[in-house]
């Protein structure tokens, strides 16, 4: 049905997973025509290849995985109630790694090698830089940690990476005079001396700012690039001040 396809076809991700398991990750952004296709697979068993008249069984176990809360996709009219009933069979909830302790310097070493490797480098993380690790939020996960490190192994010409090596976005929570105007400047403390609720406000401040900008003042294009709803976006809004500005 398309220029250079195969005669018989290609056997599509569902056949190939037959007899086995699939796994979706970030279902929360998958389309609502393509969550009604997957309903019904998972519903009846039967898929249906394009420009096909027959309709083949095929028995999967599915997997799978989102960052999103689908609960407040469901409100929102943007995911399906019946596809998350049915996906949400057993639930396996795996904790931020904000939540996990030690998990954050174990795996920041070990990108630290992978990348020292890779670049040519012999690095190691300061004291100061490790005790930031575990107590700024990482709203971006494992990943977010993983692209950190592989900056400051590139930016890092010392044979110890220290706060100034790291990427802007972390060094703005950590030192930024706008966003910590109630402390006292003179004794800059660093993020540690605050709560894990007051870090994560500290970024969501700086994303709406930021995607402000980005959008030229447009609020809807904001909503868009933040991937909120209009309800949260005008929420936090009004939390961190903005209405007044």
């Amino acid at each position: 049905s398309f220029t250079g396809a195969v005669k018989g076809g290609k056997l599509g991700k569902f056949e190939q997973a037959d007899g086995g398991t699939i796994f979706l990750d970030e279902i929360g952004e998958m389309p609502l025509f393509m969550q009604a296709k997957l309903l019904r697979v998972l519903q009846s068993g039967e898929i249906q290849k394009i420009g096909s008249n027959t309709v083949q069984k095929v028995n999967v176990r599915v997997i799978a995985a989102t960052n999103r809360d689908l609960k407040q996709m469901v409100r929102e009219g943007r995911f399906r109630d019946d596809l998350y009933f049915r996906l949400n069979t057993f639930k396996i909830m795996i904790p931020p790694l904000r939540e996990r302790g030690n998990d954050i310097l174990l795996l920041a070493n070990f990108f630290l090698k992978k990348y020292a490797l890779k670049y040519g480098k012999k690095i190691t993380l300061s004291t100061e830089v490790e005790k930031y690790f575990l107590s700024f939020p990482w709203t971006g996960n494992v990943r977010q940690l993983q692209s950190c490190m592989e900056y400051a192994v590139i930016v890092c010409n010392e044979s110890v990476i220290r706060l100034e090596h790291l990427p802007e976005e972390l060094q703005y929570v950590a030192t930024s005079s706008a966003y910590l105007s109630s402390v006292d400047m003179e004794k800059r403390k660093t993020i540690d001396s605050y709560s894990l609720k007051s870090g994560v406000q500290l970024m969501e401040k700086k994303k709406i700012a930021q995607a402000m900008e980005d959008a030229q003042g447009n609020k809807t294009k904001a909503m868009k690039i933040l991937g909120i709803s209009r309800r949260t976006f005008y929420k936090k809004w009004k939390l961190y001040g903005f209405d007044k500005s």
